[in-house]
């Protein structure tokens, strides 16, 4: 697609059904369309799944050739390897290698597209990129996801989970990620537009987070994947439509971490066993919960399996401090949740933009006071009419004014402070005619906190949570 100065390719993918209709109207000739319906290629994560590794790996000499699924179970997969590495060799060894060409690829290893002449293979055409995650995290053992029900899409977002991660398969010029992941071997190029493949992407969230809390200092703020997006604007004509909301929808204010495979992950011994909530960490809002009722949010994650014991081996003789680990997931949870009422979200629509592309940041003036806000864009729609009206439609997120992202600027009414980042993000900022104030909506409430046995007060604390709902707006 092409407007102006702004040309990229914007999707491509597989047709799956095209269908030609013609009408006869008389003294009124022949109308003929085709339409011609697809999908990206997240098409083939989403049909291929357990089952169908089953049939292949218990047909010895069809797919894996002598070597059978059993094998690829007990070496390639099995191992402490972070979730970059599990996922690496998911796409590699299960899913995309062409191998030799004698059977000992993954499934779609001899999968190819027929494109201006050529046959493309699969692996040659997709670009990935399979990020480290920034903290001590192993999956002990990655053929659990092998023996898993679910589409590979259901597999990849269990082993890259969100909000730690983010996964998504999208087209992109080559180089939009930089020199991260693995580049096409064989991307598709078409005369005056820039290279491009399919990327799969799996990245650590790029949005801002508490990454530390201290009782004597509080949180503080990591914004560096956040300020490394591409960053997009609005051209000189404007939008053609903006609708932008706040609501309650995501709204959480308990906060634990169900490692649903944990067996003594770090060597602990089966006599202190403790419910994994008290004995590391958990993160409580009671002013939220004060505010808009108890949602709790539980997050499960198969990060932590160790069914053969590994892990508890080792790290009974390199021990690790899993109190900080655990407590740094938990951020990453809180991070996510706790600014959502306080932020915006809508459509903005413009004409068309074919160089937006979704999981990067988006600013503009939505009001009418012409201060800029940045969002996150989530979502990207083209439409194109040929002969007519062609625009692009931004799904947004995570609204914020830009001086609050930018970390200086932002300016409220004489007397009152305004809130930080830091603040929006902990449960300590409330939105008042428009402004954001530092502190809680209510005096004596208490924002985010840990919730562990490490707590000071913690049974005092506890048990005045009753309060809150025996005596709404009181506590």
């Amino acid at each position: 697609m092409q407007r102006y100065d702004a040309f990229e390719t914007v999707m491509i993918g597989i047709v799956t059904s095209p269908v030609e209709v013609q009408r006869w109207r008389s003294a009124r000739g022949v109308q003929r369309v085709i339409t011609i319906s697809g999908h990206d290629f997240q098409y083939f994560f989403s049909v291929m799944n357990y089952y169908t590794l089953s049939m292949l790996g218990a047909t010895r000499g069809a797919i894996f050739g002598d070597i059978g699924l059993p094998a690829i179970m007990g070496s390639a997969l099995l191992g402490n390897q972070p979730p970059n590495v599990v996922g690496a060799a998911w796409y590699n060894t299960i899913m995309a290698a062409p191998g030799a060409g004698d059977g000992t690829g993954g499934i779609l290893g001899q999968t190819f597209f027929n494109y201006q002449g050529s046959k493309i293979l699969f692996y040659d055409l997709m670009s990935t990129w399979f990020e480290a995650y920034d903290a001590a995290i192993e999956i002990p053992i990655g053929d659990y996801f092998m023996v898993s029900q679910g589409s590979w899409i259901t597999k990849f977002l269990a082993i890259f989970p969100f909000p730690w991660y983010e996964f998504f398969i999208q087209t992109v010029p080559v180089g939009f990620y930089g020199t991260n992941g693995t580049p096409a071997n064989s991307p598709l190029t078409t005369t005056g537009f820039p290279p491009s493949s399919p990327q799969l992407v799996a990245r650590v969230n790029p949005l801002p987070w508490t990454n530390n809390y201290s009782p004597s200092s509080g949180f503080t703020m990591d914004t560096s994947r956040w300020e490394g997006l591409e960053s997009y604007t609005l051209n000189t004509s404007g939008f053609i439509e903006s609708d932008v909301q706040f609501n309650i929808n995501e709204v959480r204010n308990f906060y634990v971490i169900n490692p649903k495979w944990l067996t003594q992950l770090f060597g602990v011994s089966n006599a202190s066993s403790a419910p994994f909530i008290f004995m590391f960490s958990a993160w409580l809002d009671t002013a939220s919960i004060n505010r808009y009722g108890y949602r709790p949010q539980i997050t499960e994650t198969h990060w932590f399996s160790d069914i053969k014991g590994q892990g508890a081996v080792v790290n009974s003789q390199n021990p690790i401090n899993f109190q900080q680990l655990v407590a740094q997931l938990g951020l990453r949870i809180t991070s996510y949740f706790e600014p959502t009422p306080l932020m915006a979200s809508g459509t903005v629509q413009m004409e068309l933009r074919p160089d937006i592309f979704a999981g990067n940041r988006f600013t503009y003036k939505p009001f009418k006071n012409g201060i800029d806000w940045m969002f996150y864009i989530t979502g990207v729609t083209h439409y194109y009419e040929f002969g007519g009206e062609s625009t692009t439609t931004l799904t947004l997120s995570r609204g914020l004014p830009k001086a609050l992202y930018d970390g200086s600027g932002y300016t409220v009414s004489n007397g009152l402070t305004p809130a930080s980042l830091a603040d929006i993000h902990t449960g300590n900022a409330t939105k008042i005619n428009g402004e954001y104030l530092k502190g809680v909506a209510y005096p004596g409430q208490i924002p985010l906190r840990p919730i562990n046995m490490a707590t000071p007060g913690v049974a005092g604390f506890l048990a005045g949570l009753p309060g809150i709902f025996s005596q709404a707006q009181k506590k």
